[in-house]
């Protein structure tokens, strides 16, 4: 009996996932900055915080980017074909994906300050389970890099907030 638990538990893909920095998230984090955005992408990835005002005057921009890279890592062939583990759940290869942003606040042409946040997920594949496709694994690492700068804004909320009243004359 003990053998199929364990045969039943080398199934699942296994996942990991690494966020930096490590800022403490809080529950209640509401805070939003207004300014101009610079920004082309999907906007479920731009951090919430910030609020765009295009359409009015606003001596703050935040400029945000982010990319990422993809990787797979296979067991070769022969060693998958040979080894009757592979059939009680060996792991057959990896699935990863690195996801980066930053954000920029920028005072006229001079940027004020920097956040930045990095999220990698890896995914041991093995023969009963692949996982999470690379564009589910994108969305999810970006997600987390947005909430992570979001974090971020939130424990720096008094300079920024400070920021905006002197930009303004307040």
């Amino acid at each position: 009996m003990p053998l199929i638990c364990i045969g039943f538990t080398a199934c699942a893909s296994k996942q990991e996932i690494f966020i930096s920095p490590d800022v403490p998230q809080l529950a209640d984090s509401v805070f939003q900055i207004k300014g101009r955005v610079s920004y082309d992408g999907n906007k479920d990835y731009l951090p919430r915080t910030i609020i765009d005002q295009a359409s009015s005057y606003s001596p703050l921009t935040f400029q945000y980017i982010h990319a990422t890279s993809y990787g797979m890592r296979d067991m070769p062939a022969l060693t998958v074909l040979i080894n009757p583990l592979t059939r009680l759940g060996y792991p057959l290869g990896e699935n990863a994906v690195i996801s980066v942003g930053k954000l920029s606040v920028i005072m006229g042409v001079e940027t004020i300050k920097s956040y930045s946040a990095i999220c990698s997920i890896e995914i041991t594949r093995n023969l009963f389970s692949q996982g999470s496709t690379f564009s589910e694994m994108r969305k999810e690492s970006l997600i987390a890099v947005r909430d992570n700068i979001e974090f971020q804004l939130y424990h720096d909320r008094e300079f920024l907030t400070n920021l905006t009243h002197a930009s303004s004359g307040e």
